[in-house]
């Protein structure tokens, strides 16, 4: 999927006018007041205009100049004349910009001019470089303007014509010297600043851009029988969304869903591809693992043949893409009984047949979850990363994979370009690579695929260097590989890129949700432009960098020269006991639309005051709208993990903790810090109810006096608070005695308190299996003080798995056994029950060697262990 190249030509900010299908009332309109003119000098008003896709009109002004005399000066799109036309006082000025598609400049940013020679008496309009046009002057302008934008109520001159359309970068000169500078480039509000003297412009009803080329944008949300599949259709800029009942045709260019429900049912079984073929204008829906592909008839309104819908493919996640070259669909690797797939199928339209053509080049691993993408002459697909293994075993080593490689279609040869950097976080590719050809670019939407409540992240690629760098905001995305998916296109009519995601829950049924953002995308977090200095002259700012320079040496200089004559921290001098112990971070208004307010900013480790809060017993009031963790009782129908928190802390596996935002801040918690979090959280969860403040010295400061245990507790638990106020609403208070940590659930989601809020696992094993698949509690980590909790929760989750498996094992298929045995295995890592069930299951899939080996290594560890052999040999145990 190619990015047509206007797209970058675009800045990520400005305002859209609501015109046309508005009601007059809520139309934009721009007004700038008191513009002074000075005798002698011409006055120049320059602006970037750009139309809005897809409108089916753009009649109407532009802007209009009012002096203090009453007269004006407009600006016009004539749809007779089709032109942007200059009128002056209550005629036309002969000066015509010809536009035969006014909707091409919906697809560029084209600087408009307005020159008045005040002495010359001649008016100038200029589009870009050329000069549109000069006639006479037949008024004398007063002492001073008013301009106005869009729509208008000013007096007599009232206007509620417009055309839809998006401006930004509005400028005002006197002579050569700049006046007045409106970028336009807010994030919310009814103002903007001049960036020169700071002069305010005032809008009614806008829309801002910045926004929109950050934040994804809902667009829509839909549930449909069956398991969806994607398809798009690039030229006409429709997304299709296929299931059993139905087809939805959603037309991105004009947000308009078709819904077509089928005359004959299919069966859109788990795994089933969809794909449009723009060089015959078909829509193919397929099973991977069978020959047929349907060809879905719309005057029929029903599909070639129907999918058999109990069917379980081998090929979950393939990379997916069409060729004009040999007029083809090509079907690369996936992931099915165990294996990582590089097989390379096509499949001919024309003859209805698919085959495997020999390849040559570099070995391609085995693997799922690519991003594929074809260039400009659809001879070369590009395809980005995945997760597999190099011999394509699950058992041996799979890992996630950051390489680009291209297939050139013609030669049928697989060429390696580079392999990113491994990130510091492993993610997986949606299927989908956007190429941008004028940048050697390509965009992708990446995600981790260790967790059920990831979410998606839109990275730009550079096609030709190994690096790559994430753009605007997350998705949040629920993911299990056999139970959702995600696609990203680009909508060249529309110049945004689309994502679409489906979960299918219980194979039943598809919540499918898509989101659109403007290109280009903006890098960070879009700031509104509210202060003035850049009222400060250059010198005074390059002054200022100077003097910060040195201080902040100095500063460095005399903190090394401290650290290195202390050792330790200083005990701080003796503390008030008044000071509160608690100290909660405010809920946040996210209802009827409120935005929630910024979280602080934390101080750098090293800039936090030794004492910050006092060590103290007093109790201090909390907030009734806190939950304490341990406490909460959820509805009887509470599901497992919300998707919708983007806080979390994850203690199955390896220690992971979540911001507001999404983002990774593991690393942030240092070893002390974990430990202490840890501490306090812990006992909150397993139902204790907090630790004392001498428990904590125990474990974490048993050598130091108490003046300086007391101080390092107050200066590692401010240093806590600060990475609590990045997760949201919490409170850290001490309570009886005892340290409790009160977090907000519905913001933060803490892994095992969702577990243990789950319905038995034989009510729900696939909620359970989505947690425990992490494996042990804080694997990796090895606390002396932690095997209490460890062993407790270990002992639920084995009896759990355990008793289901013996009751149910003759009923579950080899698949589910294994994933259930190799959960039961990451808690012990020698159950024999787990053990053999596994081996039984291998068995089954006629995967008897991997059986023998895992058989053999289990004999070997029990016998290093306990000192013994394992009594049944492998004959007994795998029958």
């Amino acid at each position: 999927m190619l990015l047509a190249h206007f797209a970058h030509a675009q800045e990520g900010y400005g305002l859209e006018f609501k015109a046309k299908n508005i009601v007059p009332e809520q139309r934009t309109a721009l007004a700038i007041p008191d513009v002074q003119l000075s005798a002698g000098h011409d006055f120049t008003l320059s602006f970037d205009l750009s139309f809005v896709p897809q409108s089916s009109t753009y009649f109407g002004y532009v802007f209009r100049l009012i002096d203090n005399k009453e007269q004006n000066i407009d600006l016009i799109y004539n749809v007779h004349a089709r032109a942007l036309q200059l009128v002056t006082g209550n005629e036309f000025s002969g000066i015509n910009d010809y536009m035969e598609n006014p909707g091409a400049l919906s697809r560029e940013w084209r600087n408009i001019r307005l020159n008045i020679g005040v002495n010359a008496r001649q008016i100038e309009l200029w589009s870009g470089n050329q000069l549109i046009g000069k006639a006479l002057l037949k008024m004398t302008l007063g002492h001073s303007l008013r301009l106005l934008f869009g729509a208008n109520h000013d007096g007599s001159f009232k206007n509620i014509d417009l055309p839809p359309m998006r401006l930004r970068d509005v400028k005002v000169y006197r002579g050569e010297n700049l006046q007045y500078h409106f970028p336009l480039a807010q994030t919310g509000g009814t103002q903007d600043t001049d960036l020169v003297r700071g002069k305010i412009a005032y809008v009614s009803n806008p829309v801002w851009l910045q926004p929109r080329y950050h934040h994804w944008q809902p667009a829509g949300s839909w549930t449909l029988s069956g398991n969806a599949s994607l398809a798009f259709n690039s030229k006409q800029g429709i997304v299709y969304i296929m299931g059993q009942d139905e087809l939805l045709q959603m037309d991105v260019a004009h947000r308009h869903l078709q819904t077509i429900p089928l005359t004959r049912h299919t069966g859109a079984p788990p795994g089933n591809q969809s794909l449009y073929d723009e060089q015959h204008g078909q829509l193919y829906n397929f099973f991977p693992d069978t020959a047929s592909v349907a060809v879905f008839d719309s005057a029929h309104q029903r599909w070639s043949y129907a999918l058999d819908s109990n069917i379980t493919t081998h090929f979950w996640h393939p990379a997916l893409f069409y060729s004009n070259v040999d007029s083809a669909m090509y079907v690369i690797g996936g992931y099915g009984d165990y294996q990582y797939k590089n097989l390379l199928r096509r499949y001919h339209p024309d003859t209805r047949r698919w085959d495997t053509p020999s390849v040559h080049g570099d070995r391609f691993t085995p693997r799922y979850l690519s991003a594929v993408g074809m260039n400009a002459q659809s001879d070369t697909a590009y395809i980005l990363g995945g997760y597999g293994s190099i011999q394509g075993e699950q058992l041996l080593n799979p890992h996630n994979l950051y390489d680009l490689t291209v297939y050139d279609i013609r030669n049928r040869r697989y060429k390696k370009i580079y392999t990113l950097p491994k990130p510091a976080a492993p993610f997986a590719f949606a299927g989908n690579l956007v190429i941008d050809s004028m940048q050697h670019a390509g965009f992708a939407l990446v995600f981790a695929n260790d967790c059920m409540q990831s979410s998606l992240q839109l990275v730009k690629v550079d096609l030709q260097h190994p690096q790559y760098q994430r753009l605007g905001s997350e998705i949040s995305f629920p993911f299990i590989d056999t139970k959702s998916d995600a696609a990203l296109y680009y909508c060249a009519q529309t110049g945004e890129l689309v994502a679409v995601t489906y979960y299918a829950a219980n194979n039943k049924t598809s919540v499918v949700k898509m989101y659109t953002l403007l290109m280009p995308v903006n890098v960070p977090p879009p700031i509104a432009v509210t202060s003035r200095w850049w009222r400060i002259s250059s010198k005074w700012r390059a002054g200022a960098a100077v003097l910060f320079l040195l201080v902040a040496g100095w500063c460095g200089w005399r903190f090394l020269r401290t650290r290195k004559r202390t050792g330790e921290i200083t005990p701080a001098p003796a503390i008030p006991e008044a000071l509160p112990e608690i100290e909660a971070a405010p809920l946040m208004e996210t209802h009827m639309g409120l935005e929630p307010a910024p979280p602080a900013q934390a101080a750098p480790l090293s800039e936090i005051p030794p004492v910050a809060h006092a060590d103290t017993e007093t109790p201090a009031a909390v907030d009734a709208s806190f939950k304490p963790v341990a406490t909460i009782t959820p509805p009887p129908d509470t599901p497992g993990p919300a998707p919708t928190a983007h806080s979390s802390v994850r203690l199955f596996g390896g220690f992971q903790v979540l911001d507001a935002n999404g983002e990774d801040i593991s690393r942030q918690f240092s070893p002390l810090v974990k430990e202490l979090f840890l501490l306090i959280l812990l006992p909150n969860i397993m139902g204790s109810h907090g630790i004392t403040t001498e428990r904590l010295t125990e474990l974490l400061w048993p050598n130091m006096t108490p003046a300086a245990a007391k101080n390092n507790r107050s200066v590692n638990i401010a240093k806590l608070r600060s990475l609590l106020e990045k997760l949201g609403p919490y409170a850290l208070v001490k309570e009886k005695g005892k340290w409790k940590l009160l977090l907000d659930e519905d913001n933060i989601h803490i892994d095992v308190l969702s577990w243990q809020r789950l319905p038995p696992f034989h009510e729900d094993p696939d909620q359970h299996l989505a947690l425990l698949k992490n494996g042990a509690l804080l694997d990796g980590l090895d606390y002396p003080w932690l095997d209490s909790y460890r062993n407790e929760i270990n002992s639920q989750v084995i009896t759990a798995l355990d008793t289901y498996l013996q009751a149910r094992h003759d009923q579950l298929s080899p698949a589910l056994m294994i994933t259930l045995c190799n959960c039961m295995l990451q808690f012990d890592a020698l159950s024999e029950d787990a053990v053999i069930y596994k081996c039984r299951a291998l068995v089954q899939l006629h995967q008897h060697a991997s059986a023998r080996k895992i058989y053999q290594r289990f004999q070997e560890e029990y016998l290093s262990i306990y000192g013994e052999k394992f009594e049944r040999d492998y004959a007994q145990s795998s029958v």
